[in-house]
């Protein structure tokens, strides 16, 4: 088993994701809201304050987390339901990024 996650920067794109593993048997995942700090980490010069200015006044670009466990033989699957909304991730500029972990222990799914 695998825990595949999916980071997209525009949530117009979760819903077709979320279609495309329907359709390769890739059920449950969670989406979860996030703010990512890439750009915002420049700004704050090394200072305490500064990073304290810039984690609560400026406002973030929201992305989604799409999280979902998997079977270890489909994992060539969830990377295609992926690309085939967002494009080849090595060449995309949208930030976007797909990962996977293994996992050890795994209980409650049938």
């Amino acid at each position: 088993m695998k825990l595949f996650v999916v980071k997209v920067n525009d949530e117009k794109l979760v819903d077709p994701i979320i279609k495309n593993f329907a359709g390769y048997s890739i059920m449950d995942p969670i989406i979860i809201d996030c703010t990512g700090m890439d750009e915002e980490i420049k700004d704050y010069n090394g200072s305490l304050l500064g990073s304290l200015r810039v984690m609560f006044e400026k406002e973030r670009r929201a992305a989604k987390i799409i999280a979902v466990i998997i079977k270890d033989t489909q994992s060539e699957y969830a990377l295609k339901a992926v690309e085939q909304v967002l494009g080849d991730l090595d060449k995309n500029k949208g930030n976007e990024i797909c990962l996977s972990f293994p996992l050890d222990f795994v209980k409650g799914i049938n």
